[in-house]
C-alpha cells in the first residue's frame, strides 16, 4: 500500500472520527488461510506522534456498508500477531 487511506468509523455515541490504514492483508496473501481481509488502523484524534494504538480488523467485503469484523478464532488472532510483529520489527529496523 503505497499511500495511507482513511475511512470514517463510527464510536458507539454515533461520533464519527477519522482512521488511516496502515496496512492490508488480502484474502490471496501468502499464509492467510482465512479468506477474508484485514486492515490495521488507527484513529487520527486518539494519536499523537509518539504513541499510536493500532487496531485490527476483518473486512466484510460482502457488506453494503463496509463494516468491520472481529478476529474470530485463536488461529486468526495467532496469523495477526505474526503479521503485525513482523511489520513492527521491518519500522524498527
Amino acid at each position: 500500500m503505497e499511500e495511507n487511506q482513511t475511512f470514517i468509523i463510527v464510536d458507539e455515541e454515533g461520533a464519527e472520527h477519522q482512521a488511516v490504514i496502515v496496512y492490508k492483508i488480502e484474502p490471496s496473501d501468502e499464509g492467510n488461510k482465512f479468506g477474508k481481509s484485514y486492515i490495521f488502523y488507527y484513529v487520527e484524534d486518539e494519536s499523537d506522534e509518539e504513541d499510536v494504538r493500532v487496531y485490527v480488523a476483518s473486512i466484510d467485503e460482502n457488506a453494503e456498508d463496509g463494516e468491520l469484523g472481529d478476529i474470530e478464532t485463536p488461529e486468526e488472532q495467532e496469523y495477526i500477531e505474526d503479521i503485525f510483529n513482523n511489520l513492527e520489527e521491518n519500522t524498527e529496523a
